[in-house]
């Protein structure tokens, strides 16, 4: 081989050193960025992978949460342009019928099947309460409410869109069940308690005629007839009054006469002492000084000054 070309194979060989390092470097650079990618990839996907997975199950948990409601609420029909029917009280029209699969008595109900209504207000929707389907058509039916309806209860439900379910959870029933429970009871003791106040009331009645049949005796009535007695058309009080006053006045000339008969007494008392003295002088003068006066004058003498009552 001619020198030439041994240094340039050899030049070549340097050269190529460097430069195939670099290309090593450069692909394993290349190898390192795929591998990275790769892992980051893979890694992804298991995320992915558990994400699925994720959702799955919450997918399969809410659906059967609602296969729960679904059994728990049963079927739904919406029944547009229904409500109260007039002259009915408790029933409601339905324009919602058999053709769409409302239940009706037939082999599989012996009686009139229960519906549960919902009403859509402007607030939301409204529980009308638990009905019998009595009458049904293909496009319409005619529902009347389980109990007696309540007092205004038939004039707080709407017209509009009603809502039919042939079904309601356990616990709807159960709290629909106590408040109505609740509701009897109040009703009841609404009731006694109506009694109470009318018995009250008539007591309250027959006192107050009692109070005026009283305040009429004590107080009098002009408007009796003028065969009454005194103490009727003046009453017990002025009749009292007058019965007082009669009696002061009797009083008075009680005490009028005892002084009259106190003074007229004294004054025959003095003429007996009169009558003794005089007779003593005549006695002496006349007749024999040892004897005595008469017994009857000296009974008179000793009779002592009478006592009289005394006034108030």
């Amino acid at each position: 081989m001619h020198i030439l070309g041994k240094v340039l194979l050899w030049l070549c060989v340097i050269l190529l050193i460097p430069a195939s390092l670099v290309l090593t470097t450069m692909t394993l650079d290349v190898r390192h960025r795929w591998l990275q990618d790769v892992a980051d990839r893979q890694q992804r996907v298991e995320q992915g992978i558990q994400q699925i997975a994720d959702v799955q199950r919450r997918v399969r948990t809410l659906e059967e949460k609602r296969q729960v409601l679904v059994s728990s609420w049963g079927d739904v029909w919406n029944a547009p342009n229904s409500g109260p029917q007039a002259g009915t009280p408790g029933a409601v029209e339905l324009q919602v019928g058999a053709s769409s699969g409302l239940p009706q008595r037939g082999p599989e109900y012996q009686v009139d099947p229960a519906v549960y209504v919902f009403a859509e207000t402007a607030d939301g929707s409204q529980y009308l309460g638990a009905f019998l389907i009595a009458d049904i058509r293909p496009t319409q039916a005619i529902a009347r409410l389980v109990r007696a309806p309540y007092p205004q209860e038939i004039e707080s439900w709407p017209r509009g869109t009603y809502h039919v379910r042939n079904n309601l959870p356990a616990n709807w029933l159960t709290t629909a069940a106590t408040l109505q429970g609740q509701q009897d009871t109040a009703d009841a003791m609404l009731v006694d308690q109506q009694l109470v106040l009318s018995t009250r009331k008539e007591m309250v009645k027959v006192s107050q005629a009692t109070l005026d049949q009283r305040l009429a005796e004590l107080n009098g009535n002009p408007q009796a007839s003028p065969e009454a007695e005194d103490e009727v058309k003046d009453g017990l009080v002025e009749s009292l009054r007058k019965f007082e006053n009669a009696r002061n006045q009797l009083l008075v000339d009680v005490d009028g006469l005892r002084h009259r008969l106190f003074a007229e007494y004294s004054e025959l008392e003095q003429t007996l002492l009169k009558n003794v003295e005089k007779d003593g002088v005549l006695n002496e003068k006349y007749g024999n000084p040892e004897q005595s006066p008469p017994a009857s004058i000296r009974r008179e003498t000793s009779v002592q000054r009478p006592i009289l009552p005394k006034t108030r």
